[in-house]
């Protein structure tokens, strides 16, 4: 039943099925509690709200996604002290993948440190070659 509730959110989104969303939103209850990570995956699906953001930020396995989210906001309203606070609030493993590179990248160039950027930019580059089993730097 979960599975089958999940593919029609997906169908929903899909779909843009707009009116759905409230309804699915509410029925999710039925098939997940409030507190597994699936029930906030599925309502920042349907509702990508700062405040279902922060809920995945609650999670191990869905605070990447949270934070993303809510640096999202925090760069959209122009609010570097809040993208630097999100930034520095990820665990130190999550620090190494390609978006929090990309972010860092991001904020340097926002303070015009073009020092820091380069150097960012420098290890994007060598995991994106690593990635493809290249070596040209």
């Amino acid at each position: 039943k979960r599975r089958s509730f999940i593919e029609v959110v997906f169908q929903a989104l899909i779909n843009q099925n707009i009116e759905n969303f409230e309804r699915l939103s509410k029925e999710s209850k039925k098939y997940f509690k409030e507190d597994e990570a699936i029930y906030w995956e599925i309502q920042t699906l349907l509702f990508p709200t700062k405040e279902n953001y922060q809920q995945l930020t609650n999670f191990s396995q869905t605070v990447l996604g949270g934070i993303r989210g809510l640096f999202r906001f925090a760069d959209s309203e122009g609010d570097f002290e809040k993208m630097h606070q999100l930034i520095n609030s990820l665990p130190a493993k999550q620090m190494d993948t390609s978006w929090a590179q990309q972010a860092l990248f991001q904020m340097a160039v926002q303070e015009n440190d073009w020092d820091k950027a380069l150097k960012i930019l420098k290890n994007l580059k060598k995991g994106i070659i690593s990635f493809y089993g290249l070596n040209l730097i």
